[in-house]
């Protein structure tokens, strides 16, 4: 971090004005659209060496996805009928995945812990880090884990991001990123459920019915 300028975005947020996060977020949907403008060989997640297990399409990469958190779903304590029902619900929308053609680069962490922005003033987009998730795979995605975390009270980030990244141009968007925020919230369950925080899964649960 030492070798970058600026501070965490997440450090400043409190102080800002609903403007200036429209302004920064804006700015960083522009970033981020720059980096899903970068266009790799095959769709999967990245290792050090490229993509680890390559596949042909983003249906196919994010179909072997969902399966693989749906079995850990069940495999860590999750209703089999809820994942029977979710299985069911993805491959009927399961055509939104088509719409990616192309394979691009997706920062797939994209969050104000990873932003760092000027320490003073109008805050300027200064650096993006942790590319540790790193994918190859539909730029919604990434929009969609960008937005995971937002509330209500986020709308001037959340119109932010969406306008400087451009989303809206994609026929199908607002249903394309429910269906991906499922594959968040099933992630984030599994991960719950394998460290322990018990607490977490009936929240999540619950949205997981809902998206049904």
């Amino acid at each position: 971090m030492s070798k970058l300028d600026g501070v965490v975005l997440g450090n400043r947020e409190a102080a800002l004005t609903d403007q200036e996060l429209f302004s920064i977020y804006a700015a960083m949907g522009t970033a981020l659209r720059r980096i899903n403008g970068i266009t790799l060989d095959s769709f999967g997640y990245i290792g050090p060496h490229g993509v680890w297990t390559s596949y042909p399409t983003n249906r196919a990469y994010m179909s072997a996805q969902f399966e693989r958190k749906l079995t850990e779903f069940c495999t860590r304590g999750g209703d089999e009928t809820l994942a029977a029902r979710l299985r069911a619900g993805i491959l009927a929308r399961s055509v939104l995945l088509d719409a990616a053609d192309t394979p691009r680069l997706c920062h797939y962490d994209f969050h104000a812990g990873n932003v760092l922005v000027t320490p003073e003033g109008q805050p300027r987009l200064t650096g993006i880090v942790d590319f540790e998730n790193a994918t190859a795979g539909d730029p919604l995605m990434d929009i969609a884990k960008a937005l995971y975390y937002f509330t209500p009270r986020d709308s001037p980030k959340r119109d932010g991001l969406l306008a400087g990244h451009g989303t809206s141009d994609r026929p199908d968007w607002e249903a394309t990123i429910a269906l991906y925020r499922l594959a968040c919230t099933l992630e984030l369950w599994c991960w719950f459920a394998q460290i322990g925080r018990i607490d977490a899964l009936p929240a999540l649960t619950r949205e997981l019915e809902s998206a049904i």
